[in-house]
């Protein structure tokens, strides 16, 4: 099966103003791949995730986007963060929520996603959501925010799904899951996965970095 690069960072340096987190780094992304991220607190990883997602521009260097070989200005992007940024006290529903992916407003993202978005339904279903799909979200658990949360950066059938420590907050019985749902996702999606978890992404990825203040390829 021959695979693209849709990814690319060319001599990355970055930081926050005079703090340099980690500098020269090269780094390719292709499509259907699976990119594992593991590193210390601290060392950068959210950095290098901030960006591939072109949310921090870095000191130096630069990030390329492709689609089927051919250079572009940005990619689909589905990201997952880490820490839920949501107040959950605004009002609005949990499929709301979800529905919520199909509209970016800044890149690297591409603004017109509901043509290519999944059926809703179906996905709230997969994530044991559909039950819970007219409630506020303030009502929700951390595990089911967190899995509506997982919908909402699937929902548009991204190119690329960066995933920040996908498991937190999530009950064992879906955290179980979660290995085989990433790998049927990556049959048609290319991944970047963030956990603490050796063991698990090291059965899911097929390439594994360490990020502490530089990239050790492992």
């Amino acid at each position: 099966m021959n695979m693209h690069t849709i990814l690319r960072l060319n001599n990355i340096t970055a930081g926050y103003g005079d703090k340099v987190i980690f500098k020269d780094i090269n780094l390719e992304i292709s499509d259907r791949s699976c990119l594992g991220v593991v590193g210390p607190n601290g060392g950068g990883k959210t950095t290098l995730l901030s960006i591939m997602l072109g949310i921090n521009k870095p000191l130096k260097g630069d990030v390329e986007y492709f689609r089927g070989g051919e250079k572009v200005k940005s990619l689909d992007i589905g990201y997952l963060p880490q820490q839920n940024i949501i107040d959950r006290q605004f009002p609005i529903s949990v499929k709301e929520l979800v529905v919520s992916g199909l509209t970016t407003l800044s890149p690297p993202f591409i603004g017109s996603r509901i043509e290519k978005g999944q059926d809703v339904d179906i996905l709230l279903s997969v994530l044991e959501l559909d039950n819970v799909a007219d409630i506020h979200i303030g009502a929700l658990s951390g595990g089911q925010m967190q899995r509506a949360l997982f919908a909402r950066a699937m929902v548009s059938n991204p190119e690329l799904l960066i995933l920040d420590e996908p498991d937190t907050y999530m009950a064992p019985d879906f955290k179980a899951m979660m290995p085989s749902l990433i790998k049927e996702i990556n049959k048609t999606c290319a991944v970047v996965m963030v956990s603490h978890n050796f063991e698990e992404i090291s059965r899911l990825c097929d390439l594994i970095i360490e990020v502490d203040r530089k990239i050790i390829y492992i």
